[in-house]
Parts: C-alpha cells; structure tokens; sequence
C-alpha cells in the first residue's frame, strides 16, 4: 500500500511541475513580455486613432450641413404656415359686408407680423419703406338683384417690388381672391427665414412665398 501511494504522489508532483513548466512558455505568457509586441501594439493603436480623425473630419462637414438644413427647413415651414394663414384670414376678411382693403391689410399684417414680416397697410408702392410683403386683393362682380353692380376691381398694399406671378382665372361672380406675398429672406439673410446654406452654396435669397385663397363674398 505504501508503494502505491507513494506512486501516486509521485505521479501528481510530475503532472504539477509539467504544468507549470507548459504555462511558464506558453505563448499567451510570452506576448505579455515581449518588449517588441509592446511597440507593435502601440504602433497599431496610433494607427487606430489617425483612421478615427481622419474618419471624424471627413463626416464633420456633412454634420454641420444637415443640422443647419433641418433647422432651416424647419423655419421655412413656419412662415409658409404663417403666410397661409394670412391670406385665409385675409380672404375671410374681404368676404364680409363692409371690409375694405385696409381691414384686409391689417388682417394679414397680424399673421405675418409673428415672423417680423411687416408692411404698409394702408398703401402700395415701390421701395423698402412699404415693407417685406405684398397683398394683391381680388373682388369679382358683384350680382345684386340679377344685375352686374361691379366687375372685377383689384387692390394692393405693401411693397410692389416683390414679385407676384398671376395663377389661374380671377375670382368670379360674388368671390374674393386674396394673395400674400413676401420674401423668404432678406438682403441681410437674417429673417424671416435665415440663409445659413449660402456658405455651403445652397441660397435661398431672391425666393417668395406666393399663397393665395378664394371666398365667397357674404
């Protein structure tokens, strides 16, 4: 019994130093103390980190872009709502017994004016001093009693200068065509809409909005 289990003794003590001796040159141990692997894998974090730069300068510009195009948009949209909104009221305006062109101005000019769009009210005519907006107001004839009272008669307010391009027949029997025009930016490209593309070669300079609405007269 005792030479067995000194066998046995021994045979564990072989099988602990082997092991230890296997895991002494393992390769796994030999990369943790290779001073050359240690500078090869320093090389390759450099590496890492210029594809990294490079990668983030590359991607950067395109960033900025679409940030400042959503936000952009996202403007434009606003005063087109405005714009539109200004012409129904507008046009609602006009369509109601005893509502003259100056009501309709003032109308509009309070929807435009939540952008600092603003304009005269109560005259029409060329340069700065009448405003950012045009307002063309369209009446058709009139029918009273099977009779033609008065055919088409067309009023304007605000600056003349902003172009305005004719869609469509004009308002017919007992109708009110209202029409908003303004720029989308200024010289300036500041507001309504601020110009931020223009540095990356998309401009929004010299564009109008152009909205219109049709009512019945009451």
């Amino acid at each position: 019994m005792r030479g067995v289990n000194g066998r046995k003794q021994f045979r564990h003590l072989s099988c602990g130093v082997l092991a230890s001796f296997l895991d002494l040159f393992t390769f796994d141990h030999m990369i943790r103390r290779h001073p050359h692997d240690d500078s090869c894998n320093s090389r390759r974090r450099s590496r890492r980190r210029g594809v990294v730069t490079l990668e983030f300068l590359l991607v950067f510009p395109i960033l900025v872009i679409a940030a400042f195009a959503t936000i952009e948009f996202g403007i434009l949209l606003l005063v087109q709502q405005a714009v539109t909104s200004a012409s129904i009221e507008g046009a609602r305006k006009a369509a109601q017994i005893g509502a003259d062109a100056d009501d309709v101005g003032q109308v509009v000019q309070d929807f435009l004016g939540t952008h600092e769009i603003l304009f005269n009210t109560t005259a029409a005519g060329s340069g700065a001093a009448f405003g950012d907006a045009r307002v063309i107001i369209e009446f058709g004839p009139v029918d009273i009693d099977d009779r033609l009272a008065q055919s088409l008669q067309t009023y304007e307010r605000g600056n003349t200068d902003i172009p305005h391009v004719p869609i469509g027949a004009p308002p017919g029997l007992n109708q009110v065509r209202v029409t908003v025009c303004t720029w989308v930016t200024d010289l300036a490209g500041v507001r309504p809409v601020p110009d931020w593309l223009v540095t990356f070669g998309f401009s929004i300079d010299g564009r109008v909005f152009q909205l219109r609405s049709l009512a019945n007269l009451e």
